[in-house]
């Protein structure tokens, strides 16, 4: 068994694309210049599209690091300072920070503890 063969198929294969490539794209120019009214209609609609996408995407992007930072950060007043949290706060850790800031542990303490400290 000869593991030194050379395949030429990939390389045929790969021109192939391209030249289908290229002769699709010529196809859809010379389409575009024989009905220019409908190509720049939907040319116009497409990028009012893709604003609009963009503009609601950055929105909910937006909105998600929002709540990602509420819930994986905690600021300690005493500090005046946030603690980045490996996970999200449940009530009962809550309580337990409650619990343990009324018996005058600090805050960093508490969530080093508890785990919850990134």
């Amino acid at each position: 068994m000869d593991n030194n063969r050379i395949d030429i198929t990939e390389d045929f294969y790969k021109q192939e694309k391209r030249a289908a490539r290229k002769e699709r794209r010529d196809r859809f120019f010379k389409w575009c210049g024989e009905h220019l009214d409908i190509a720049i209609g939907g040319f116009c609609a497409g990028l009012g599209l893709l604003s609009t996408g963009i503009k609601v995407g950055g929105k909910i992007y937006k909105q998600h690091s929002e709540n990602r930072n509420k819930d994986l950060r905690c600021y300690d007043t005493s500090l005046g300072r946030y603690w980045e949290l490996k996970r999200r706060l449940n009530n009962k850790d809550w309580l337990e920070i409650d619990r343990r800031r009324a018996l005058g542990e600090r805050l960093g303490d508490i969530l080093e503890s508890m785990g919850a400290l990134r």
